[in-house]
């Protein structure tokens, strides 16, 4: 547990370094919803502009098991303040015209962190 004046510190460090090359991005998150039949139909809404900073993965990242079961490197790491609005399969799209998607975990040593969120980004495709 780490105190509530080094949670200060490392929250202030996140936001320098998300600031120093910052990103807002758009999530798209999937969502069931119940439909008439009494089953569920998929629908997608668009979550507010959030601004994240994304790391390039270097070839010593580990591959992430996506929700489909297959292995995939990262091709980012997403940073956010530990208040964003993340979840596992959001996705986003970047000016070079691909679809990212949040991947592998919401970092378990960061879930409930006090000053940071990280998730792994797959590239799926344009």
């Amino acid at each position: 547990m780490t105190s509530l004046a080094e949670n200060s510190v490392q929250r202030s460090l996140t936001a320098a370094f998300i600031a120093a090359d910052p990103l807002t991005v758009t999530l798209t998150r999937r969502l069931r919803v119940r439909n008439d039949a009494g089953g569920y139909d998929e629908a997608t809404t668009n979550l507010p502009p959030q601004t994240v900073r994304l790391i390039p993965s270097s070839d010593r990242t580990p591959q992430i098991e996506t929700a489909d079961g297959r292995n995939s490197l990262p091709v980012f790491t997403l940073l956010a303040m530990p208040d964003a609005d993340l979840k596992i399969g959001d996705t986003f799209r970047l000016s070079d015209g691909c679809e990212y998607q949040l991947e592998g975990a919401i970092f378990p040593m960061h879930t409930e962190s006090a000053y940071e969120k990280k998730a792994g980004v797959i590239r799926r495709g344009a």
